[in-house]
This record gives C-alpha cells, sequence and structure tokens, in this order.
C-alpha cells in the first residue's frame, strides 16, 4: 500500500465523507501517484515509458511498491483500449473526454479491478484518496462512484473483454497494417501483442550458461539465452551481473549477432550500437578466437558506432563492467556521414541494427502504439535506407562481407520490403539464406521462405513469447 494513500478499513469500501484534506497536503512519493504521473506524461506528453517513470520518485519506493507502481503503469497503457471499453459498458462517465490526469486516475482505478485483480477496497478506496492527494478533493465522490461501479461489475466486464477480440487493441492504422501483413494470424499477434513480456539475459560466451541458469532460478532457451523466472527482480544486484557474466538481452535479438560472424570476419562494424547487447555479444565472441588486443596487428577488431553522446556512454559502461572495453573502439557520429578512413570499406561484417517504429517491442513499450503515427514510418524508412547504403559502404570490396540488417519491427515496410529494394538498387549484394542450424531459437516458426529470420511476439508462446524482430542477411557477390 502506498504511503498517503491509506484510507476506509479493510473489506467494503466506504464512500468518502468530508473535503478529505486539501490538495497537494502529502506530496511524498507513493506508488500510485507515481504511476499516475508516467502515464501522464505518455499519453499527455508524449515521453516514452521508462523515460516517464525515470523522472518520478520511482527508486524512492521501496522494491515491492516501485514494481506495483511500474506495472500498474505499464498494463494501463498496454489494456488502454480495452479498460476504456470496459469503462464505457459500465455506464461511467469519464471526464473531459478521457483526457487529462482526472480521467488517468480512474483509468487506474479500472486497470487495478480488471487487470490487477487488486481487492475492490483498496482499489476504490486508494483511488478516491489518490484524487485528493492529486489536487481533485472536489471530485473525489465522482472518482469513488465511477471506481465502485466497475468493481460492482467486475465479473460481467471480465467477461466482455475476454470475448473482444484484440484488433481494436491498436490505432486503425496499426490494426490495418498488421492484418495486411500477416491476414489470419494477425488475430493471433494482436492477441500476442497484450500480454507481458519476458526477462532473459545473456551469458557472456566462455561462461557456463546452465550453471548460470541454475544460479539465477531461470531456464535456458537456446545458445546463451536464459530466460528469468517472471518477478525475478533487480537484476543489477543479481550474482554475475557486475562481474560482467551476463546482461539483460532479449531472446529473440541475442539470435542476431552471431550470423554476422559466418565467414569468420577479422573486422566487424556494429552500426547503431548502443546500449551495447549486440556489441558485447561479438567481442566476446570474437575474443575467444584467441587473437590479441585491438593494438595486435592481427586482433579482430570491432568498432561500435552510435549518433547519440549519451547512449554511446552507456555503451561504454557495458563494455567496461565486462572488462572487454580494448576489443571495441567506440565512435558518435552520423553514420551516413562516416567517411573515417578506418571504418569506410574495411570491414568484413557489419551488423546494422536500424532505427525502427520498434512495434516489435510493444509488450515492453506499450506506450509506442498510441504514439507512433504513419509518418513516422515513412520517416523511418527513408533513414533505414541511407543507413543500409552506409553500411555496404563500410564493407570490404571482397566477396562474401556480410551485411546483416536487423530491426525490433514486424511492419514489412521496415524490413522485408527494405531487403528487397537494396537487393533491386544493388546487384553485388545477394541474400544468404540463414540455416536452422543458425536459428535454434524458434527456427521452425522463425524462419521465412527467403532465409531470413523473422521472430514474433507469439512465438516460443509456451515458453513466455518473443519479441518481433527481424534478420536478414546479405552478402558481397
Amino acid at each position: 500500500r502506498g504511503r498517503g494513500g491509506r484510507s476506509g478499513r479493510r473489506g467494503r469500501a466506504a464512500p468518502p465523507g468530508g473535503d478529505g484534506g486539501e490538495a497537494g497536503e502529502d506530496r511524498r512519493a507513493d506508488a500510485r501517484s507515481i504511476a499516475l504521473d508516467a502515464v501522464c506524461a505518455t499519453l499527455e506528453e508524449g515521453a516514452p515509458l521508462d523515460a516517464a517513470l525515470a523522472a518520478t520518485q520511482l527508486s524512492e519506493l521501496k522494491p515491492q511498491r516501485r514494481k506495483f507502481a511500474r506495472k500498474l503503469a505499464t498494463e494501463t497503457l498496454r489494456k488502454l483500449a480495452a479498460v476504456d471499453r470496459a469503462i464505457l459498458r459500465a455506464g461511467v462517465k469519464v471526464p473531459n473526454g478521457g483526457r487529462g490526469r482526472l480521467a488517468n486516475i480512474i483509468r487506474l482505478g479500472a486497470v487495478q479491478l480488471l487487470v490487477l485483480d487488486t481487492p475492490e477496497y483498496a482499489a476504490v478506496n486508494e483511488t478516491t484518496a489518490l484524487a485528493t492527494r492529486q489536487g481533485f478533493a472536489s471530485s473525489k465522490s465522482l472518482v469513488w462512484k465511477a471506481v465502485k461501479t466497475i468493481a460492482e461489475r467486475r465479473s460481467e466486464l471480465l467477461a466482455s473483454m475476454e470475448a473482444d477480440g484484440h484488433e481494436d487493441d491498436l490505432p486503425d492504422w496499426l490494426s490495418t497494417a498488421l492484418a495486411d501483413a500477416y491476414g489470419e494470424a494477425s488475430g493471433e499477434l494482436q492477441a500476442s501483442l497484450q500480454s507481458a513480456p519476458c526477462l532473459d539475459i545473456s551469458v557472456r560466451a566462455g561462461e557456463p550458461v546452465t550453471e548460470w541458469a541454475a544460479k539465477l532460478g531461470g531456464k535456458v532457451l537456446a545458445g546463451n539465452t536464459v530466460r528469468l523466472r517472471a518477478g525475478a527482480g533487480d537484476v543489477r544486484v543479481m550474482p554475475g551481473f557486475e562481474q560482467g557474466a551476463w546482461w539483460v538481452q532479449g531472446a529473440a535479438a541475442a539470435s542476431a549477432a552471431p550470423l554476422a560472424l559466418v565467414n569468420a570476419p577479422r573486422s566487424v562494424i556494429d552500426l547503431c550500437a548502443a546500449p551495447g547487447g549486440k556489441t558485447m555479444q561479438l567481442a566476446c565472441a570474437l575474443a575467444n578466437t584467441g587473437a590479441g588486443t585491438e593494438s595486435d596487428e592481427t586482433a579482430v577488431r570491432v568498432t561500435a558506432i552510435d549518433s547519440s553522446a549519451r547512449r554511446a556512454r552507456l555503451l561504454r559502461r557495458n563494455l567496461e563492467r565486462l572488462k572487454i572495453e580494448d576489443r571495441v573502439r567506440v565512435k558518435v557520429c552520423d553514420a551516413r556521414a562516416l567517411d573515417d578512413e578506418d571504418s569506410v570499406g574495411t570491414a568484413d561484417a557489419v551488423l546494422l541494427d536500424a532505427p525502427c517504429s520498434a512495434t516489435g517491442t510493444l509488450r515492453r513499450h506499450p506506450n509506442i502504439a498510441y504514439q507512433l503515427q504513419p509518418r513516422d514510418v515513412s520517416r523511418l524508412c527513408a533513414l533505414q535506407r541511407e543507413l543500409l547504403l552506409a553500411a555496404a559502404d563500410m564493407t570490404t570490396p571482397e566477396s562474401d562481407a556480410v551485411l546483416l540488417y536487423v530491426t525490433c519491427s514486424i511492419l514489412p515496410a521496415e524490413c522485408e520490403d527494405q531487403v528487397d529494394w537494396f537487393l533491386s538498387e544493388n546487384t553485388g549484394w545477394r541474400r544468404q539464406a540463414i540455416t536452422p542450424d543458425e536459428a535454434p531459437l524458434a527456427a521452425d516458426e522463425a524462419l521465412t521462405a527467403q532465409g531470413d529470420l523473422r521472430f514474433l511476439p507469439q512465438h516460443s508462446a509456451a515458453s513466455g513469447g518473443l519479441d518481433g524482430i527481424f534478420v536478414a542477411r546479405l552478402v558481397r557477390v
């Protein structure tokens, strides 16, 4: 229970009496206020959810309350459309047409009842107290009645939510794009986007994967990927994190980087590299070849390039934690304008993890559905084409140079269509099919007829699903 939010007795929710205190009288950190701040910043100001949460007092909460605040904010955004339909069915009139803090307070109450299974007394009374703390003392009777009505009709509303399809859970343009791309499978895809994601880690090359899985209470999915149990806690305090034995990385994303090493490259460039999961995979894998440090003329070289100085600092910190900073050269620049003779035309392999709509990560970042617009996808597609051409220029002119194209998008316009465009414009390149042996994770579901990897959120459903990731491998003819 969040501090400053205690009201009512255990059991039946009691209607508010009196004025409940003046607005703003309790400004201590509490989980529901933090969740509200994050939801409002995301819906009203367009902030990414992670950034919105980071700007709150989340870190001041105890671990369990911190977990609740994050889950409440995340599930409010993930289930926004479904919960809004339920509120409407309950006959609740949300103030200001569903916009603003007061409307979001009611949404948080509904999410507690319909998604998080919070007890009625807690959801009703604490949401009413939240309204008072947020300066809506004069509207707390309205809030109490709204949330109480939803509580009384909870069984009926849950049944209607279960019966609904998921096509209406996304903006019309995005739902239509997915239906056009995946046909009958789009229903399953859109339903899978409403599920919570799993937490995966990559164990560094050379470390005992099964031992780390046992020590952390997880299970090995494929290769060096371990899936941790739900609610595993703060990874930063888990064994092996500070020692650099592993790092957080989604299972599907971790499948990409090894595919760039097919021709035993001596020089690899990772474009748009931060925060560095794929860079660390490359550096650790290549270090195991026995090559010397970067100062050694025979050493394998990994160059990580990112246009953001802030993100590059995060990448460097991750490399330092793994004690492999001497194996990677980090550069902050726009890859499209790179004319460095040490980079252009020198790489045996280039991994381009292209900026994209990130629609494959909607389970982790549900705010994307409400912030992304078709014009954003068009802009990103143009950028991706420029980066593909720049990446090709960075490879050596010899045959068998590799260009690995990766996105976390589930929109073909950013994935298969971009590869088809590149090959039509650059006849000196061809697709190199990825084989089942190279892709042990969900190969039967993810390998396409063209030899690309197309991971979707519903793949490996029995194990908790995957992020939507696309990988295509191109080689010089």
